[in-house]
């Protein structure tokens, strides 16, 4: 493959990078309708005795309206055969008592700042690699005709772009 399509292809990658961004949950108390939402509620039981649990369930959508109840708009992908899906979008209504908390989705440019460079330096590694510009000797074969290249390690390069991307 030619330096032009490496070039072509690892500027798209980072453009995606770019585009896609990362995003962070900040508290709030009055969300903006419009914006993208998530909640938290507490999960209760018959068999704690209707005390709180531990446990919060987290629901994310578009916040219609926040009075005495949050009012959002919240769509699911669902997979149907091998190739078919169906996006649904249901109304969920819940009382402001009932939410433990709710956050705002943000656009955190340190983390997309962060995950940009390290697809650009996975990228730039693969390149260097796959044009045969990372090391190795030439003609200095072992005495049975062997020869001695260099080696790369992905797995710390894939290790922490998904460290970056769950954070």
């Amino acid at each position: 493959m030619n330096t032009k399509n490496w070039i072509a292809r690892a500027t798209a990658v980072l453009g995606a990078a770019v585009m896609s961004g990362c995003y962070t949950y900040v508290p709030v108390e009055r969300p903006a309708p419009g914006s993208t939402v998530r909640i938290e509620v507490p999960v209760r039981s018959a068999v704690t005795g209707g005390r709180d649990q531990e446990d919060v369930a987290s629901m994310e959508g578009t916040l219609i309206s926040a009075g005495d109840s949050i009012v959002m708009e919240v769509s699911q992908l669902k997979e149907i055969g091998n190739f078919r899906q169906i996006k649904s979008l249901d109304t969920l209504r819940v009382a402001r008592s009932d939410v433990s908390g709710i956050a705002t989705r943000s656009f955190s440019k340190p983390k997309t700042v962060a995950l940009t460079a390290i697809i650009a330096g996975a990228t730039t590694v693969l390149a260097v690699a796959a044009l045969g510009l990372g090391g190795g000797s030439q003609g200095s074969g072992k005495p049975g005709g062997g020869t001695t290249t260099g080696q790369i390690r992905v797995k710390p390069i894939f290790s922490a772009i998904l460290h970056a991307i769950s954070h």
